[in-house]
């Protein structure tokens, strides 16, 4: 009898199945970087072999040990040989300046900087303990393809397509009232006709101005954020009579393209917008006729699902919402009309964390939104007096007042919109 055929035959298979498995488990975990709050982070992978890229059949996934990472595409090619993937959190992608990712983690903090572990596959892991870790915004934990021992270094993302960079200490999100994309916010005015104007101002100074689009009968321009995520400062409107939302996307002070946004319930308003959730994508902030509060969170201009806070106190109300800085929660910023007490609600993925009293107000004076107009990455306060069209902005750190300086004069019959 014939022993060498059923011996092939068994070679083959054996082959056989271990090219069907060479499909994803040949990527090896190279390079994990962390900024020191952990909302910066980003993971790359490396493979020297093609056909790598079964991720959605396999359900491959990234985890470490608080989060795990589902694949929801596979990689954009079989040609995977020395090819590298780039996988950050929602911070690195609000960063300009870097290579994009290939894949947006849904969380900041994904790993924690003192020490974790990071599984892909459960084929390669990268385990780190306290202090391994760089987190001075310059240099990443590094480890050679096949090799076990860590180095540190400049940091460098590389992403699928060969793009690499570098995270620059200090980075900063885009303004998010910044319209002519040169580092600095600008003011929004629109005036009881609806007609928009954009004012590009540098720190507190006026620089030049552009009109925007004209807001239609019925609606009202509520707040201004990136909703479709290419760095540039959205329109968002409400219709109380409808209770319709909509986002108005623009390219400098030029209307693109429109989408509405979900309705509101009957006794809510729209008050502001704000990243409460940490995935990169603004949020709607609402209030109703009792005080309540409310963040719908949103993809784009879809809802995906909503949370109750905290009841306003009587007597206050919701002026605007911030950040103390790119790597903290977002907060709501309260005034009192009667007192001009303003107060700072911080709060985490919507819920309400702590309080603290902030400046009082000068009478005659309102809360008008907040940006970082110094740009030291904390949110300040912006002023108007709507009786003598004055500006003015507030630099804070946190709920304190460190500085101010009057901007520029408004036009008859103009409001300001910093929301």
């Amino acid at each position: 009898m014939n022993t060498k055929l059923p011996t092939l035959m068994l070679a083959i298979l054996l082959a056989t199945l271990c090219e069907a498995r060479a499909t994803f488990h040949l990527w090896q975990i190279v390079e994990v970087y962390s900024n020191a709050s952990g909302t910066v982070q980003f993971v790359e992978l490396l493979t020297t072999s093609n056909d790598q890229d079964e991720f959605v059949p396999n359900n491959v996934s990234i985890s470490s040990s608080s989060h795990t990472f589902p694949f929801p595409t596979n990689p954009t090619s079989a040609m995977t040989a020395n090819r590298r993937l780039l996988i950050a959190t929602p911070g690195y992608f609000a960063l300009s300046g870097v290579p994009a990712a290939d894949y947006n983690l849904g969380v900041n903090n994904f790993f924690n900087i003192n020490g974790d572990t990071i599984n892909f596959a459960n084929v390669n892991s990268l385990t780190f303990t306290v202090g391994q870790l760089p987190t001075n915004g310059t240099q990443s934990l590094n480890r050679a393809f096949n090799a076990s021992s860590f180095t540190t270094a400049q940091n460098s993302p590389t992403n699928f397509a060969g793009v690499s960079g570098t995270v620059v200490p200090g980075a900063t999100i885009p303004r998010r009232l910044d319209f002519n994309a040169d580092g600095h916010p600008d003011f929004v005015l629109v005036n009881n006709a609806g007609q928009t104007a954009i004012w590009h101002l540098n720190g507190t100074t006026f620089v030049d101005s552009a009109n925007g689009p004209t807001i239609p009968s019925g609606w009202r321009l509520v707040s201004v954020n990136d909703f479709n995520h290419d760095n540039k400062p959205d329109f968002v409107l409400y219709n109380a009579g409808t209770r319709r939302t909509a986002v108005w996307f623009l390219n400098g002070n030029a209307l693109v393209s429109s989408s509405f946004g979900p309705p509101l319930p009957s006794g809510w308003q729209l008050r502001s917008t704000g990243d409460f959730n940490a995935d990169g994508k603004p949020d709607f902030v609402l209030t109703n006729t009792s005080g309540q509060t409310a963040v719908w969170f949103l993809n784009g201009t879809a809802f995906v699902s909503g949370r109750v806070s905290r009841t306003l106190p009587s007597g206050w109300t919701l002026a605007a919402v911030g950040d103390l800085n790119p790597d903290t929660p977002q907060y709501f910023v309260l005034v009192n009309p009667s007192t001009r007490q303003t107060a700072f609600w911080l709060l985490d993925g919507g819920a309400f964390v702590s309080s603290s009293f902030g400046p009082g107000l000068p009478s005659g004076w309102t809360v008008a939104g907040t940006e970082d107009y110094n740009t030291d990455n904390s949110s300040d306060l912006v002023l108007f007096q709507p009786t003598t069209l004055e500006s003015a902005v507030w630099f804070m750190q946190g709920s304190a007042r460190i500085g101010s300086a009057f901007g520029p004069t408004l036009p008859s019959a103009y409001g300001l919109i910093a929301r």
